[in-house]
């Protein structure tokens, strides 16, 4: 809270108690000392920061103050803050509206007092321990664009990408022509990794993915074919290959032939030579990957029967490798994350603000 402090204080000294928006105040060129070392209680070491965004600076404030002290009428809070009771109230209206506040009577006041959501459920009869819905969202966005060096490295963060697109916001100084490389690369394997979601995965992934799948049923032509690996396709049996390939028996890589213009696809034989994961291992190493996540959302990942993965999911939670967590969306809803995920969900999480311009395809893998 030492950075909202600091910019609601500056915020305050530069007038905004006048203004009726903060928004629209000019705030460059302000800044605020933050001692880093201490010896004792002395600081001996202080930084340079600047201001963040007044309007997250100014909600978590009020969210902290409801948190910490529980109900309050808007005019008792726009009392002990140095801003126009309006854009308080602004706040509020609009805290409420994105399910984080409640109004209601609690302490027999003549006029509504707004609460924590959260607090709210426990007070009115929850039975379980729930978590705020915007922190996380706000921790599966900062997961899913988390920044890399290394395209390798992101690729394994998200199991797989679909289009060279999905890299742009998350691997350091990419660019498109990079794709090139990325999809020749002879780690890089492509197929339909999940149910029919075609994509390129690293080799190492492939015992994970294998792992989320069930054995796969393979025929007389199938069995036959796979014998032939790299060899020409006849027409007669591309069906036996599509089984095969839905099934992640097999995959592609690429080649690039000089003088040619449109790469050269190779199937490589993925069955009985790469060991899959244990189911439950592997759906552990998918929650710590996309997680925290709903399990009507591992279903689309999951190609298993709903029972199985139900008894999967309780037998992890029971060994302490996955938590659940309990989120009002409004209602409670039960999520599945790592323990370290979880850790992180026992304070707000500061939101990211920064702009993306994201395909349909991209949106899709929000797991929200």
């Amino acid at each position: 809270m030492a950075e909202v402090h600091g910019t609601l204080g500056c915020l305050a000294v530069a007038g905004a108690a006048d203004m009726d928006d903060i928004s629209s105040l000019y705030t460059g060129g302000l800044s605020y000392e933050l001692a880093e070392e201490f010896d004792g209680g002395t600081p001996t070491e202080w930084k340079t920061k600047y201001l963040s965004d007044p309007m997250d600076s100014l909600r978590l404030k009020l969210l902290d103050m409801l948190g910490s002290e529980g109900p309050q009428t808007a005019e008792s809070l726009s009392a002990r803050l140095p801003f126009p009771s309006a854009q308080v109230e602004s706040v509020l209206q609009e805290l409420e509206m994105r399910n984080l506040v409640s109004i209601g009577f609690f302490t027999q006041t003549d006029e509504g007092e707004f609460i924590l959501r959260v607090d709210e459920y426990r007070i009115t009869g929850g039975q379980v321990s729930v978590i705020d819905y915007r922190t996380l969202q706000t921790l599966i966005l900062l997961k899913s664009f988390q920044q890399f060096d290394d395209p390798s490295e992101c690729i394994r963060n998200l199991s797989f990408v679909q289009r060279r697109e999905e890299l742009l916001y998350r691997v350091s100084d990419y660019r498109f022509r990079d794709w090139k490389d990325i999809k020749h690369d002879s780690d890089i394997y492509n197929g339909r990794l999940l149910h029919n979601r075609v994509g390129y995965t690293m080799k190492d992934q492939l015992p994970m993915l294998l792992g989320l799948r069930g054995e796969p049923w393979i025929g007389d032509l199938e069995q036959e074919l796979k014998g032939k690996e790299n060899a020409h396709i006849q027409r007669s049996i591309k069906s036996a290959l599509s089984n095969l390939e839905r099934q992640l028996a097999v995959a592609k890589q690429y080649r690039d032939i000089p003088n040619r213009k449109r790469s050269l696809a190779i199937f490589k034989k993925i069955h009985e030579q790469i060991k899959p994961l244990s189911f439950n291992k592997a759906l552990s190493e998918l929650i710590s990957r996309i997680g925290p996540v709903r399990i009507h959302t591992l279903r689309f990942f999951v190609t298993r029967p709903v029972e199985e993965l139900a008894e999967a999911l309780r037998e992890l939670e029971n060994s302490g490798k996955i938590t659940r967590i309990v989120t009002l969306q409004p209602d409670p809803t039960d999520y599945y994350a790592s323990p370290e995920d979880a850790e992180k969900l026992l304070s707000p999480l500061p939101e990211d603000r920064k702009m993306r311009i994201l395909s349909q395809l991209q949106r899709s893998r929000s797991y929200w």
